[in-house]
């Protein structure tokens, strides 16, 4: 004995795979706008990390300048410094001169 289809019967299943057909398909669809929608998400934490990321950048530059600016402050009363011990050390060699 085996199974005996007849024509409507494989006709109505014909019909049952095309419609879980479409549904998988229809999931699919509804997949694929997901990962649209996640992807243009992610090109948007992107760009605004980028940009935060840069902000802090010319931040530190900025910060940098300032720095190096003292620095060079700093170096140019340390040259003052020693031209006023040397001057110091000169008055010194003459009163020593005078003493002697």
């Amino acid at each position: 004995m085996g199974l005996l289809l007849n024509y409507s019967d494989v006709a109505s299943l014909d019909n049952d795979v095309n419609a879980v057909d479409d549904d998988v398909n229809s999931v699919d669809d509804d997949v694929n706008a997901v990962d649209d929608d996640v992807n243009a998400v992610d090109e948007d934490v992107n760009a605004s990390m980028n940009e935060d990321v840069n902000a802090v950048d010319d931040d530190v530059n900025s910060v940098d300048e300032v720095v190096n600016s003292v620095d060079e402050d700093v170096n140019a009363v340390d040259e003052d410094v020693n031209a006023v011990d040397e001057d110091v050390n000169a008055v010194d060699e003459d009163v020593n001169a005078v003493d002697e």
